[in-house]
């Protein structure tokens, strides 16, 4: 009985550690998608027409949703030294 428990925590463990490894990869992605969008022409695009209604409302300080995840993905990509453009490139063959 005793190993039956090991074996079935052992499984347990080893589908979590899966899973959460799985969730990673996910976020490591959708924080590529991000990143590289916002690189983009159109990102910068959207950047700087989100800047001039930030101003012209009078609310400077104040940033949209686009603008809030770049800024987590940069500092994601900072702590973890990931190189986004590699993710994109593994995903994409994957995909």
């Amino acid at each position: 009985m005793s190993d039956s428990v090991e074996q079935l925590l052992l499984d347990k463990y080893k589908s979590e550690k899966e899973k959460g490894e799985y969730l990673f990869h996910r976020l490591c992605v959708s924080y590529a998608k991000v990143y590289m969008f916002r690189r983009s022409l159109l990102g910068r695009l959207i950047g700087h027409i989100e800047r001039c209604i930030r101003y012209a409302t009078f609310r400077a300080s104040s940033k949209s949703e686009l603008t809030q995840l770049y800024e987590a993905a940069l500092l994601f990509q900072e702590e973890r030294g990931i190189d986004f453009q590699a993710v994109l490139k593994e995903h994409d063959k994957y995909a």
